[in-house]
């Protein structure tokens, strides 16, 4: 996987760059990973209110199996690396769904329905946190979290402090 990345620190931009690794090594043969590529930029937002605000990811070549991604980090004051890599881990859950033709967005409906894994969405219909792609993106970070800190060791001191959100 290519990965761009515009602003955050040095150990952010590190860190995002290692975690990227291993989530595309875990869900994407090696052919499927040098296809993709996201372009991830950290945007300075002076108040994160909910947890539906962290982030956005959208594809930027075409609605069915996508390949090029954008995902915007909304970065508070004082953030966390655990809040920026599970953040990150969310919205990649995003980008294997299209990748991986799980999720389509239908651009022909003004983005109000959606295909997860070959069932409709009216989008008016059902609220943020009972989408089955939110449902399985939030399902998943948390996880991802752990196993990426446990592998660069850094889980003893990043996961033992409350949820920053």
């Amino acid at each position: 996987m290519r990965l761009q990345i515009e602003g955050g620190t040095e150990i952010d931009r590190k860190h995002c760059r290692q975690f990227a690794r291993f989530f595309s090594n875990r869900f994407f043969s090696k052919d499927l990973n040098k296809q993709i590529s996201v372009k991830l930029k950290f945007i300075k937002k002076s108040v994160v209110l909910y947890e539906d605000d962290c982030a956005n990811m959208e594809w930027m070549d075409n609605n069915r199996q996508p390949r090029k991604f954008v995902i915007n980090i909304y970065i508070p004051p004082k953030v966390s690396l655990r809040y920026i890599i599970s953040t990150l881990a969310h919205e990649m859950v995003h980008v294997k769904q299209f990748v991986k033709n799980e999720l389509i967005d239908l651009p022909s409906t003004d983005f109000n329905v959606s295909v997860f894994k070959n069932k409709k969405y009216n989008l008016n219909r059902v609220s943020y946190f009972d989408q089955p792609w939110e449902i399985e993106a939030y399902g998943r970070e948390r996880g991802l979290t752990r196993e990426y800190f446990e592998k660069v060791k850094l889980a003893k001191k990043l996961l033992k402090r409350p949820v920053d959100f």
